[in-house]
């Protein structure tokens, strides 16, 4: 697993909250965690 930057960092949690806003996702933590984790 490389390191990731604060740029990278950055967009990914724009891109869940993005997500969440849409309603894509429920606004529940173990979601997150998952998609966390599936976009590595």
């Amino acid at each position: 697993m490389k390191e990731e930057t604060n740029g990278e960092a950055e967009k990914r949690k724009a891109r869940v909250k993005e997500l969440i806003d849409k309603g894509v996702l429920g606004n529940n933590t173990n979601e997150l965690v998952l998609v966390v984790k599936n976009r590595r």
